[in-house]
């Protein structure tokens, strides 16, 4: 999200940022003791004012995604994978729809 040079296509971020993320996690029928539950989330943001550049594509309209994962409570921390489907975009963001992540809760 946010503004891209229109030669390199670059992202070229911001000086300003704003963000809101909603996530429920639920249990999937499994025993408890494979610490495996699944997640639905929406998220939504938008970068403005970027940096001084020739040929800025700069849209500060809200880009936002709903989507599924399933979490593992692995010995190692947690390690996810998501799936997401952007309703809110513009034509010049670069999709990810499947995202793997690990890490762990302090």
């Amino acid at each position: 999200i946010g503004p891209r040079d229109a030669t390199t296509d670059d992202a070229l971020g911001g000086k300003q940022f704003a963000s809101a993320s909603a996530e429920v996690t639920f249990p999937l029928g499994l025993p408890d003791e494979f610490g495996i539950r699944g997640a639905a989330f929406i998220d939504a943001g938008v970068i403005a004012n970027p940096e001084e550049a020739l040929n800025v594509i700069n849209n500060e309209s809200i880009r936002a995604a709903a989507g599924v994962g399933v979490l593992w409570n692995s010995p190692m921390g947690i390690i996810r994978t998501d799936f997401a489907f952007p309703f809110l975009k513009e034509d010049e963001d670069k999709e990810q729809n499947i995202i793997f992540s690990f890490g762990t809760k302090f």
